[in-house]
């Protein structure tokens, strides 16, 4: 039986991420029936609660921040071990295997005939410090494999920017050495290809939560009804120095979001729910939902929808006529579903991914766009429904299937 291995994976509690992992089960499922897939993560207690996923420690675990101490000795003490297990590994592969736990990570990588690592936005440059420990991490989980001789694919990614010529080379370099790296947009492509990693390395494949449409969508509505919105504070990715500008640019993002909620409830009679996406401590959206809401001049709604399985997620997706989404997996599932959809973009992932989806109108800059650019898309939807809904299980459709036609030709072993 294969093995295959999935690393970089970040806290189910992430709706969008957990919906990245199931597309990419299903996706290696389609091309390994018989496979047997691990998960490994620093999160993978949390798996039990929220997934069916078989979980495991990652080779180099990088604890949370509340003991800065432990944060720091954790990952070097568990880098030097690696190479010391791979030392006793080129002398006698079988003799240390039998030596380790079948959930050691060491022996898990290494019994794996294939590393994918998770979709996302990971390799980029952060604002807080010498390197972030999250593209450090990703730098980890792709180099490490590749000492073994594994065959290591990167899933659906953004790539950068990389605003220190070090990060840039380092990841450039590193990039050369993978099998195949899937990028979700053709921003990320023309970057890396300027930057001198291989042509041959990439391919442009939609962000694989699109996989997951069933493409059973639900019966045409005619008109705007419900609406959903996501929304998050991404000021927790901001140095100190720049924090009163930040604020400022939040501020201006909560206001116009209170405002288009009013407009959509009291002057177009449209129902409103706010989903949080994110319930993981150091990125809580439930905190800026009830705050938006609080402020809104009829009550709306924060639902919890965490505990829930992504398919059970999807369906309840499926009652709203339209998604106005900050969090960009709110985006991917309302557009994998024919649901009109609105991005709200905090990073460049996402006007990439509207603009990969031939959707660039349907998108505006979450640092920089103003009510009346909302209220105008709303209008314009709302005066046109049928035919939106129409583009948007088209592109759908079509998405799915670049995802589908790729399976077989870009990751047999």
């Amino acid at each position: 039986m294969k093995k295959v291995v999935i690393s970089n994976i970040y806290s189910p509690q992430n709706i969008g991420d957990r919906a990245i992992i199931e597309g990419v089960i299903k996706f290696l499922n389609k091309s390994y029936p018989d496979a047997e897939i691990v998960c490994q993560s620093k999160y993978y207690h949390e798996f039990p609660k929220f997934t069916n996923w078989r979980g495991g420690r990652e080779l180099i675990h990088v604890p949370t921040r509340s003991n800065a101490l432990t944060a720091l000795i954790t990952p070097i003490w568990d880098y030097l071990k690696f190479f010391v297990l791979l030392g006793i590994y080129k002398i006698n592969k079988k003799f240390l295997l039998s030596l380790l736990s079948d959930k050691n990570p060491f022996k898990i990588v290494a019994g794996a005939e294939l590393v994918a690592a998770a979709g996302g936005n990971y390799l980029f440059s952060g604002n807080k410090a010498f390197i972030s420990r999250t593209m450090l991490v990703h730098i980890y989980n792709i180099y490490l494999p590749k000492l073994l001789g594994k065959k290591v694919v990167l899933f659906p990614q953004t790539i950068g920017p990389f605003y220190r010529e070090y990060e840039r080379k380092l990841v450039c370099k590193l990039l050369n050495r993978t099998d195949l790296i899937m990028l979700r947009d053709k921003e990320s492509y023309k970057y890396l290809l300027e930057n001198g990693v291989n042509e041959s390395r990439m391919k442009v494949i939609p962000d694989i939560a699109f996989y997951l449409s069933d493409e059973t969508f639900r019966p045409k509505p005619t008109k705007l009804m419900k609406v959903l919105i996501t929304v998050l504070d991404w000021s927790w990715g901001v140095e100190l120095a720049v924090k009163e500008k930040y604020a400022k640019t939040i501020e201006n993002y909560k206001s116009n979001f209170v405002k288009i909620i009013d407009y959509l409830q009291l002057n177009l009679g449209v129902e409103v729910i706010i989903l949080p996406h994110v319930t993981v401590s150091d990125s809580n959206d439930y905190i800026i939902s009830k705050e938006i809401a609080s402020r809104c001049a009829s009550p709306v709604e924060v639902v919890l929808k965490t505990e829930l399985t992504i398919k059970e997620i999807i369906e309840y997706y499926k009652n709203f006529d339209l998604i106005i989404g900050s969090r960009m997996h709110s985006c991917i599932l309302g557009v994998s579903q024919g649901i009109p959809t609105i991005g709200v973009s905090y990073q460049p992932k996402t006007i990439g991914t509207f603009n990969l989806l031939g959707l660039p109108d349907f998108v505006v800059n979450g640092n920089s766009f103003h009510y009346d650019e909302l209220q105008v898309l709303v209008d314009r939807i709302n005066n046109n429904y049928e035919e939106t809904v129409d583009l948007f299980i088209k592109t759908s459709t079509n998405t799915y299937n670049k995802i589908d036609a790729v399976v077989d030709d870009y990751i047999l072993v």
